[in-house]
């Protein structure tokens, strides 16, 4: 590999084993030619190449697969369901309608607390309203807000009634 460089030469190429030979770099099949008035400039690009070239050695080879897609499923529930039981439906279970009957504060603070709510809850205007969408939504069941208000406000303690044996079915 001799050949006759001038100052202006610079060959850049090669492999992780570097030696020098004179002002000459070889690494490789490739030959880094470094002239006397630019050697110290390029001191520091050269280590920096020499250090990326090393670097690129270490990869891994070509890419042979290609990024794969996966699909997710999802399963659409088959719509929303009624109540298990109607609004006027109060004696089917006895207990609930008991304490409806005579304590209605307690059945209100169980039912908000089996929904995950406050036990002060039911004692807030219009809370019962928000208490019976609210667990129309957790259960997935048909209605309207308007629906919920009518219950609510013409038949407080029956609409109570219904959500507490709705919670005692669905667990």
């Amino acid at each position: 590999m001799a050949q006759d460089w001038t100052q202006q030469d610079i060959c850049l190429g090669g492999s992780i084993n570097a030696k020098r030979t004179g002002k000459c770099y070889q690494m490789g099949s490739f030959i880094f030619r470094i002239s006397v008035l630019v050697q110290y400039d390029l001191f520091l690009h050269l280590n920096t190449a020499l250090f990326l070239l090393a670097a690129m050695a270490f990869q891994s080879g070509v890419i042979s697969s290609q990024p794969q897609v996966s699909v997710t499923q999802y399963s659409v529930s088959p719509g929303l369901t009624d109540w298990s039981s109607n609004v006027c439906d109060c004696c089917e279970d006895c207990g609930i309608c008991l304490c409806a009957t005579f304590v209605p504060c307690i059945l209100g603070c169980k039912v908000a607390q089996d929904n995950g709510d406050s036990c002060c809850l039911p004692f807030l205007p219009g809370a019962m309203i928000a208490l019976r969408t609210s667990m129309r939504s957790r259960y997935h069941i048909d209605g309207s807000v308007c629906d919920d208000w009518v219950v609510m406000a013409c038949l407080p303690l029956c609409g109570l009634c219904q959500m507490a044996r709705e919670q005692k079915r669905r667990g």
